[in-house]
């Protein structure tokens, strides 16, 4: 498992622009394809979504399918997508999920069965530390899953549970926007320090 600090464009939100899996990297800024489809070993889709750069915030999405809000005009090639016709456009910030399962925010409730169908896996609607921006507070590969230390144990099995992976704490509340993984690699930005480090690299390895 490789891990690198970096920043995009001087901004250590690397995880508001993009995410990864382990089939395709999803992005929101041109210059850095290169750079993420060899760390990741993934093709990288660049596309803004919202009229933004922000990928990350606005998508969530698995190996074979991506979540977008229905009102983005977005094209991404390649990949099943699902157009969630709902309000909240911060999809991102809202879906946990890896290639076994997704963890949702109550704000999303109503299309458990939706994105079920959709990912072909199990969807479970949960916070995190009370928190309802599940998406927002963790961040998950299909070897493990990180999350705000405000994680109550009951939290903590539901994730485990569905994800199907082990849960590693972290000091940072909102370590999503810090982070981008998948399976064979780990970026993080300045914004995480000290011991959450030793936390993404014993969860992700």
């Amino acid at each position: 498992m490789k891990l690198k600090k970096v920043d995009f464009n001087r901004d250590p939100n690397i995880g508001l622009y993009s995410f990864a899996t382990d089939s395709y990297v999803l992005c929101g800024i041109d210059n850095q394809a290169d750079f993420l489809s060899e760390f990741f070993g993934a093709p990288v889709i660049t596309e803004r979504i919202m009229g933004t750069e922000l990928a990350g915030l606005f998508c969530a999405g698995n190996s074979g399918c991506v979540v977008i809000p229905s009102i983005a005009e977005a094209s991404i090639p390649g990949l099943s997508v699902l157009r969630l016709e709902t309000r909240f456009t911060a999809l991102g910030n809202l879906i946990l999920c890896n290639d076994n399962g997704c963890v949702i925010s109550p704000l999303l409730s109503e299309f458990e069965k939706t994105i079920s169908d959709f990912m072909g896996c199990e969807v479970v609607s949960g916070t995190i530390g009370g928190f309802k921006t599940v998406g927002a507070l963790a961040v998950a590969n299909n070897r493990g899953c990180v999350c705000s230390s405000k994680v109550t144990e009951e939290e903590k099995e539901l994730l485990s549970s569905v994800l199907k992976v082990k849960i590693g704490e972290v000091s940072e509340t909102f370590i999503k926007s810090c982070v981008v993984v998948n399976s064979r690699g780990v970026l993080v930005s300045d914004a995480v320090r000290g011991g959450d480090l030793d936390v993404l690299v014993e969860v992700f390895e």
